[in-house]
């Protein structure tokens, strides 16, 4: 069925194609950023805690390949989202531990949470990890790519899903970005 849109996170219409959404009715919108390979964009970490705002989804910042990155870097890029009032989290999508702990940040959003309707979103460019990180939160087998050089990422995820998490709730895997256009915005 379709139901009443509560929030709707989307793209504006620009060089990769036309308006479209991202997904809909998710409570939590989960930036996922890589702190190298690919190297991180936060400007493209801004325009979607811009376009969550805009479309009624609250934050979460995971800053993934914290083993590959320079430690004071990835320290000063935390900080700043911090600051702002942001929750941040820093680690190794691989690493069970940090895998639990966005399960607990997530859980930590849906305790309030009476339908499975309402979940989170994770979005970011492609090579970041958000497949890895759906794999390890579900259990389900979602395909992981290796990271393009000439690119960055690699579109591995072509089609938005909503997945089931082990112990409950679910969670929207989305494919990974090049850019993301905002829509008109007021002051």
């Amino acid at each position: 069925a379709v139901v009443p849109r509560r929030t709707l996170l989307q793209r504006a219409q620009g060089i990769d194609g036309p308006r479209r959404p991202i997904a809909a009715n998710a409570d939590l919108l989960v930036v996922v950023e890589s702190l190298s390979n690919p190297a991180p964009r936060p400007t493209l970490i801004d325009r979607y805690l811009v376009a969550g705002r805009v479309g009624g989804l609250e934050p979460l910042i995971v800053l993934t390949k914290a083993d590959q990155a320079d430690t004071q870097s990835a320290a000063q890029l935390a900080d700043l989202y911090r600051q702002l009032g942001f929750t941040v989290l820093v680690g190794n999508a691989k690493d069970a531990d940090f895998v639990e702990q966005v399960r607990a940040a997530i859980g930590a959003g849906l305790q309030h949470a009476a339908e499975l309707r309402q979940c989170p979103a994770r979005v970011g460019q492609s090579g970041v990890g958000k497949s890895t990180l759906a794999r390890l939160l579900t259990g389900v087998d979602r395909a992981v790519g290796e990271v393009s050089e000439q690119i960055g990422g690699r579109h591995t995820t072509s089609d938005p899903r909503l997945i089931p998490m082990l112990g409950g709730g679910a969670v929207v895997d989305t494919a990974g970005v090049r850019s993301l256009f905002l829509p008109a915005l007021d002051a």
